[in-house]
C-alpha cells in the first residue's frame, strides 16, 4: 500500500479522546487517520521510511505536507504505530 500524500491545507484535523488521551485525527476517503509524528522537510527519507513500514504492516498511511514539514498519519485501527513496527525493528537488529 502506497501512502497518500496531501497538502496540509486540504485536510481538516480534529481532536478526539482515545486510549486515555486527547489525540489528533483526520477523515480522508472513508478512513480515519490518527497523527503519528511531525518531521522537518529535511527528514523526507524518515517520513517515507515510517510511512512505508506502517503500510507494510497492513495499515493505510497518509502524509500531509507544508513547505517546511511533513506529518505522518496512520489508520486509526493501528493502536500504537511504533509498537506495530517493533517486531520488524527487532528482527533487523538481531540478524
Amino acid at each position: 500500500m502506497i501512502p497518500s500524500i496531501l497538502p496540509e491545507t486540504t485536510i481538516n484535523p480534529f481532536k478526539f479522546y482515545g486510549e486515555g488521551e486527547i489525540q489528533e485525527a483526520v477523515f480522508i476517503d472513508k478512513t480515519f487517520y490518527k497523527y503519528v509524528e511531525t518531521f522537518s522537510s529535511d527528514r523526507q527519507k524518515e517520513v517515507y521510511a515510517l510511512s512505508f513500514a506502517l503500510s507494510g504492516q497492513g495499515y493505510a498511511t497518509l502524509i500531509s505536507t507544508t513547505g517546511t514539514e511533513y506529518k505522518v498519519w496512520v489508520d486509526i485501527r493501528c493502536a500504537d504505530p511504533y509498537q506495530a513496527l517493533l517486531p520488524k525493528l527487532v528482527s533487523k537488529t538481531v540478524t
